[in-house]
């Protein structure tokens, strides 16, 4: 079973104390919704579930501080503390060192760290130092993950050192931090476009990416649990390359990537530059999400870039893609056609929310029935709103696009959600639970290429009188879509629709780009509403 945690408390009762917060609950109303129960404090990390950490808020909110600052708003009193978090949990998974060493499956964490530390040292990632004076020494823990196929099943025990990055201080430990990461729509296309010209589609996956990354700043750790060798005293870890937490990691590691395929004659796309193509006789292009690898193109060329590319870094090779970022992907080479589903993925979320054996509804949202934000506190604070939209919004993105209209309108009440918003959420899931095995079909197009938009929207629709934009852009299949709630009312129909023919051009236009990188160029066609 898997779950994800979130927790953010927002309740008139976080600035109580545990047994004052019992206390008020004994003497609410009946009419007053029933709160969790905080008879159990956590008092440290350890004592959380994997991904959970701890944050304090105030015993007393201050009344103003809008004006100044002084012995009437600053807080002298104790500080109780609450945890939020938002990670995907599996409960066989070890929360701490201690944990995993001391598991019935300890025999294959215990391996999966040894290989980590195989792995940082094989890269030559840190250096026994002398602690320099002043030195902001990190921390670190280890995290732990089951590695599982397109059917659940583990495929591998994976362990992965990580420094407490949230220790760094900004000009001295690090700077820049920001690194790109794989759009979906440039997936999709290059899923369509290999499919439709019968092309390879490998899949590779790089371990211990951000190792290999190169840190410019001087950065220093603690010893790390199960740290092999003899500790001298007075000495400490200098990462000379980037480990999984620091906050320069991401960009080090796509430096690196970069480097690397610059020497194969690869190059990264404008329109996203996690896309690299190498422009030769036979066609050969690489998305990277991270350490996640996907090869299209023509067999040899394939082939040669996996041989090169294992030269360097310490690859799995997976072989067929069949299973990327949650997406299962089948090919079917005699129709040139790419399926995509979240089956499993669609499973694990209603069995999260207790709804594996719910009946099945025709759509998605009840169309005579407005959702308006909620008036009272009729709320269920058992259940995590904001964790449930956001595991919508994630299948809508890869592979649902009929479900993109009903995620934007739960989106705009994850603040104060009410039962009736829960209930909404719910009628999705009964959705999805007849429509678990739809599947979006990519390729197919032979010789008939073309860039095709629709837009449309709904004229001040929305319970605040804003409309709504809705597009979707065919390139070899439905590439990209979007619903989105536009930022003010509009003053007509016709204000409404040219709003949404403007967000659809500017994603044709970056279509059109990502074309020109692939040596394509093509006219589109905006079809809108009049």
């Amino acid at each position: 079973m898997y779950s994800i945690h979130y927790l953010q408390n927002s309740s008139p009762l976080a600035f109580k104390t545990a047994s004052e917060a019992e206390s008020v609950q004994d003497k609410s109303s009946p009419e007053s919704p029933s709160l969790p129960s905080r008879k159990t404090k956590r008092s440290n990390n350890n004592d959380l579930p994997k991904g959970w950490v701890m944050d304090t808020v105030p015993e007393k909110a201050p009344r103003d501080i809008t004006s100044k600052i002084d012995s009437s708003n600053i807080i002298n009193e104790k500080r109780q503390q609450f945890a939020k978090a938002a990670a995907l949990f599996n409960p066989n998974t070890p929360k701490t060192y201690l944990e995993a060493i001391s598991s019935s499956s300890s025999e294959y964490w215990k391996r999966a760290i040894d290989d980590e530390i195989a792995s940082i040292e094989g890269n030559q990632v840190w250096l026994p130092v002398p602690i320099p004076n002043g030195a902001n020494l990190l921390g670190s823990t280890w995290v732990f993950c089951l590695k599982e196929n397109e059917s659940g099943i583990i495929m591998r025990h994976k362990a992965r050192l990580c420094v407490q990055g949230f220790s760094q201080i900004e000009g001295v430990d690090y700077n820049n931090t920001y690194a790109p990461t794989g759009r979906l729509a440039s997936l999709r296309f290059l899923l369509s476009y290999c499919a439709t010209y019968n092309n390879e589609l490998q899949q590779m996956d790089v371990r211990t990416a951000f190792l290999h990354g190169v840190t410019k700043e001087n950065v220093f750790m603690k010893y790390p649990q199960g740290y092999p060798h003899k500790k001298e005293p007075g000495t400490c870890l200098k990462p000379v390359k980037s480990l999984y937490g620091l906050k320069q990691s991401p960009i080090c590691w796509y430096q690196k990537l970069s480097e690397v395929f610059s020497s194969f004659d690869f190059k990264p796309c404008q329109a996203n530059p996690c896309l690299f193509i190498k422009k030769a006789s036979s066609f050969c292009a690489v998305y990277v999400h991270v350490d996640d690898i996907l090869i299209g193109g023509v067999k040899e060329a394939v082939e040669s870039f996996k041989i090169n590319i294992k030269e360097i870094f310490k690859m799995d090779n997976i072989g067929d893609v069949s299973y990327l970022l949650g997406i299962k992907i089948k090919q079917n080479r005699r129709n040139g056609t790419i399926l995509l589903s979240q089956q499993l993925y669609i499973d694990r979320i209603l069995k999260e929310f207790g709804m594996e054996n719910c009946k099945s509804v025709s759509i998605p949202m009840d169309p005579n029935f407005k959702l308006i934000p909620s008036t009272d506190s009729n709320q269920d604070l058992s259940f995590s709103f904001r964790k449930a939209v956001g595991l919508l919004n994630y299948l809508t993105s890869c592979s649902r696009p009929n479900l993109a209209y009903v995620t934007s309108i739960l989106s705009q009440f994850l603040e104060q959600p009410s039962v009736i918003h829960v209930a909404a959420f719910k009628r999705v899931l009964c959705y999805l639970q007849g429509t678990r095995s739809l599947e979006l079909s990519l390729g197919g197009f032979q010789d008939s290429l073309n860039i095709l938009g629709y837009s449309n929207s709904d004229w001040g629709n929305n319970f605040d009188g804003c409309s709504f934009s809705g597009y979707g852009i065919l390139c070899g299949g439905l590439v990209m879509w979007k619903s989105k709630k536009q930022p003010s009312v509009a003053l007509s129909s016709t204000e409404a629709e040219l709003r949404s023919m403007t967000k659809c051009a500017q994603d044709i236009l970056w279509v059109r780009k990502l074309l020109s990188d692939f040596g394509i160029s093509l006219n589109s066609h905006l079809c809108c509403d009049n």
